[in-house]
């Protein structure tokens, strides 16, 4: 599979989220959350939350939180069907 804006994208996301886990020597991290201690449900319905609030600020759009999540169904549902399109010979 090749490597593209998408996959550039949910790299630097991944680190930016995982960062709010990891130990700060310094002491500057004005968040940090113990990654054996979380509860999934409540991180991810808030990961979700974040993501419209990102996109409603990047579009100056307004999607609901259910809003989004259908929006982003589809766009993952066009980024697979296009990398299978790719894939074929």
């Amino acid at each position: 599979m090749k490597t593209n804006k998408e996959q550039e994208y949910a790299l630097a996301i991944t680190d930016a989220i995982l960062g709010i886990f990891r130990d700060e020597e310094d002491g500057c991290q004005l968040h940090h959350y113990d990654l054996n201690e979380i509860d999934a449900t409540k991180f991810f319905t808030g990961m979700i939350m974040a993501c419209g609030l990102i996109f409603n600020k990047i579009t100056g759009d307004y999607k609901t939180p259910l809003e989004f999540t259908y929006l982003a169904n589809q766009l993952i549902v066009q980024y697979m069907m296009e990398d299978a399109e790719d894939e074929m010979p």
